[in-house]
């Protein structure tokens, strides 16, 4: 998927906001990503970019959990490479977590700009073996925890002790 624009979109209640998903073997490149002008309501969660895509949804009563550790695979065609993906002016409301941005070990999440986002939900927005990612005016507002959960991941414009990606 390449040069997408998305803009001017409400969600009520729905099962997630922006959603990009796939697994090894399945992927390929996704980039030139703009959503901008969006507001969500009651979503789970407002962001999810994932690349351990578990054919599972959020709602399933059984989840399969991303793995906590992986090793580095071969990259090939079918490795799903996310980047240059411009989130603006979003505002949502989640039911227990504001999302994941999560790439493979191979293949970091990269260039992600957040700009202008506000997002209230219980636990905040986890980014693992991700780069250049970078906070424009953004605040989570979270319940418990952090607003950030950084796991190998390089953000710039938040202050932060979690380890940076190699």
């Amino acid at each position: 998927m390449r040069n997408l624009t998305v803009r001017n979109c409400t969600f009520e209640g729905t099962e997630n906001g922006i959603r990009i998903k796939s697994a090894r073997g399945k992927g390929g490149v996704v980039e030139n990503l703009n959503y901008s002008d969006i507001t969500m309501k009651n979503v789970e969660p407002a962001i999810t970019f994932s690349c351990y895509y578990m054919d599972s949804s959020a709602k399933d009563p059984v989840q399969r959990p991303i793995p906590k550790e992986d090793t580095v695979q071969p990259v090939t065609e079918g490795t799903p490479i996310y980047r240059n993906i411009h989130i603006s002016n979003l505002t949502a409301t989640c039911e227990s977590s504001a999302g994941i941005i999560i790439g493979l070990p191979e293949s970091y999440v990269s260039d992600v700009v957040l700009e202008n986002v506000r997002i209230s939900a219980p636990v905040g927005l986890t980014i693992r073996n991700a780069k250049a990612i970078k906070v424009k005016n953004v605040k989570i507002e979270t319940q418990n925890g952090q607003p950030f959960i950084l796991e190998n991941a390089a953000v710039e414009g938040i202050e932060t002790t979690n380890s940076k990606p190699r």
